[in-house]
């Protein structure tokens, strides 16, 4: 099945560049055009991983955005990229919580692909480490029950 990638951005341009190249090769990516609408995509699509970007219209910029990400249990392991045409020397002093990798613009969708690839991996191991750590607690659980039945 395809990993779901979510496009933050209002750029058209950039927008439709790396969804394509994203799409090409094999991702399903939605794309939103400012923060409230990117808080209800996350909500409703749960996607794999989000890419977005600092400058975003409607009072919201990506740190800030990224922030209420990482702040909600239910999202925080999603792998968040911000890209900038800022520097993160210019975007450090708004970061709270920050983005799982920066990337500054102008960037190669090449490099944009494999930071993709290395966080939705890296992302998947920790669920699969997280699920055996479930699974072992819920056997020790079980194991319990079933001996002091006995």
């Amino acid at each position: 099945m395809a990993k779901k990638i979510l496009i933050i951005d209002n750029d058209i341009d950039s927008i439709n560049g790396v969804k394509t190249k994203l799409e090409e090769s094999g991702y399903t990516v939605s794309n939103v055009k400012d923060g409230v609408a990117g808080i209800h995509s996350v909500h409703s699509e749960n996607p794999e991983l989000i890419i977005l970007t600092y400058l975003l219209p409607h009072n919201m910029n990506g740190c800030e955005l990224c922030s209420l990400i990482k702040r909600d249990i239910r999202f925080q392991e999603i792998p968040v990229i911000m890209i900038s045409i800022c520097s993160l020397k210019d975007v450090k002093s708004s970061i709270v919580e920050p983005p799982d990798c920066f990337i500054q613009k102008p960037c190669r969708y090449e490099d944009i692909l494999i930071k993709i690839k290395e966080l939705i991996n890296q992302s998947e191991l920790k669920k699969q480490e997280l699920d055996r750590k479930l699974n072992d607690r819920d056997s020790q659980w079980a194991e319990r029950i079933l001996n002091s039945r006995i």
